[in-house]
């Protein structure tokens, strides 16, 4: 099943890379040329698409129901590639998180696979955490966008409880979503 990438159709923030989000689109030309119906295809290909903008909307609404909003918090963005433990930004769904929420709210981004420049050539400005431990310290929410494996060695519940980080969303459903409520820590994950 991996072989055929079917382990990628799972919640989360959107696929990435160059075949997933390219492929349905010359899947459903195809199909509409040869008389076939595509509003299903069309439907999940528009799903794909939204899913950055409704991550982001999620992360609003969790902090609006705290009495909060993005422009009082600082956020932390980890990963910006599509794929795990890979520097891999074609059409990374969260390269579109970071230029939504790089317009809202003070964003410090970090992905230990891709280079500061390179970073700054898809998202202008942004502040560029040098470590894992950088963009802990500095942020009140962490968005969770790759999953690469450093980051699940490190966000335990008990590191994010150390450096204050009052809310997560898990936008790879990749973390230990009991242990972080158990720590008093807001955490919404896509899907959930």
């Amino acid at each position: 099943v991996d072989q055929f990438g079917l382990s990628l159709a799972q919640p989360g923030i959107g696929p990435g890379g160059h075949c997933i989000p390219e492929d349905i689109h010359y899947v459903i030309q195809k199909a509409h040329s040869a008389g076939v119906d595509t509003n299903f295809l069309a439907s999940a290909a528009r799903l794909n698409d939204g899913m950055p903008a409704y991550a982001v909307e999620s992360l609003e609404k969790i902090l609006q129901a705290d009495g909060r909003s993005l422009q009082d918090m600082k956020i932390g963005l980890a990963g910006l590639s599509y794929k795990p433990n890979v520097g891999d930004m074609r059409r990374s769904p969260a390269i579109e998180v970071a230029k939504i929420l790089h317009g809202k709210t003070t964003l410090l981004v970090h992905d230990p696979y891709i280079e500061d420049s390179i970073i700054q050539d898809e998202v202008a400005n942004v502040l560029i955490a040098s470590g894992i431990e950088e963009l802990l310290e500095k942020v009140d929410v962490l968005f969770v966008a790759s999953a690469h494996a450093a980051y699940l060695e490190y966000f335990s519940a008990k590191k994010l409880k150390k450096h204050n980080v009052r809310y997560v969303l898990d936008g790879r459903n990749c973390l230990d979503r009991d242990a972080i409520v158990a720590a008093g820590i807001v955490y919404r994950g896509i899907g959930q």
